[in-house]
Formats: structure tokens, C-alpha cells, sequence
């Protein structure tokens, strides 16, 4: 269900230029896309902090975990080190402290990318870092996951977004 979300806006963006499936992690452009898709993710997380209404804020918590679940469909193979989520629902309310904590895990992850658009030749030709980088997106994953009282609130957002989502790519919204 997500992938085909993720793909059906993908194909629009590619369109305007901006996301062409797949991208690898080895290119400049590659790592231009995660860094573009992690900003995304801590965007909407901010957004469901700024929110005052509950279910505004799981809303925008399901945009934040679908930019970071994104990530893993960038490229055509599967991940090295493809983690599974053991996910915790506890009801914790998004908080600056975990926004920080989700965002240094992933600028640890971006320190690890050698290539900029920028560059004529690239530094390294290879990414070695897709074990740290699944860390990073099950960290944040956890974190979003976390503000979910179940797994059956949890779904209930999850599918009535996808629906949404659905919605737009039908109607070129």
C-alpha cells in the first residue's frame, strides 16, 4: 500500500523534474533525494508538534512516517540490513527532544554521504552506509509510532491518509 503511494507521487514528481525512480545512494543525485525525503519527514514531525488537535497531530505523524518509509523504495533492490519495526504504542506525545534526537540520527547518516551535485567527480563511489541509514528511519519510525495509543489507531490514520493520498493521484489534486 505504501509503496504504490510513494511510486504514484514519485511518477509526478519526476515529471516536474524533481524525484526519478529508482536513484541510487552511490550518486549525488541519489543522496540529494534522501536528503530532500529525511528534511520532508522532520518537516511534517514539526508540523505534528505545532498542531493542537489530537488527531491533526497523528495526521501529520503519518506524513512524517510515510517520508521516512519512502526512503526504503528510492532504489530497485532491497536494503542491506532491511530492518523490521518492533514498534512500542504508548501514546507519547511529539516532543523538541525527539525531533532533536530523530535529527541527529539522521545527519549522522548524511555525514556518511560524500557525493554533492556540485561536485565534477564524485569522492566516493560507493555507500556503505545503508545499515546506519535503516537505523535512522526505524529510530525515527519508532519515535512516530510511539504517539500512537495501538497498532489499531495507528492503522486507522495510516489507511485514512493512504486514502486521501489515493484520492490525489486520482484526481491530479
Amino acid at each position: 500500500m505504501r509503496e504504490a503511494t510513494f511510486r504514484g507521487f514519485a511518477e509526478r514528481e519526476a515529471r516536474k523534474g524533481l524525484v526519478s525512480l529508482p536513484v541510487s545512494l552511490n550518486t549525488a543525485r541519489g543522496q540529494d533525494i534522501v536528503r530532500l525525503y529525511a528534511f520532508r519527514a522532520l518537516e511534517e514531525y514539526n508540523e505534528a508538534l505545532e498542531a493542537s488537535d489530537y488527531d491533526h497531530v497523528l495526521e501529520e505523524l503519518i506524513d512524517s512516517f510515510n517520508y521516512w518509509t519512502s526512503l526504503r523504495f528510492l532504489e530497485t533492490r532491497p536494503w542491506p540490513h532491511a530492518a523490521t519495526w518492533p514498534v512500542t504504542f504508548a501514546s507519547v506525545r511529539p516532543n523538541l527532544h525527539d525531533l532533536g534526537a530523530m535529527t541527529a540520527r539522521i545527519a549522522s547518516v548524511m555525514d556518511l554521504f560524500r557525493n554533492r551535485s556540485w561536485m565534477e567527480n564524485a569522492q566516493d563511489i560507493y555507500f556503505g552506509g545503508y545499515g546506519q541509514l535503516s537505523q535512522a528511519i526505524d529510530y525515527a519510525v519508532n519515535l512516530i509510532a510511539s504517539s500512537f495509543g495501538s497498532f489499531d489507531e495507528f492503522w486507522h490514520f495510516f489507511v485514512a491518509k493512504d486514502n486521501v493520498l489515493q484520492f490525489r493521484l486520482r484526481t491530479n489534486y
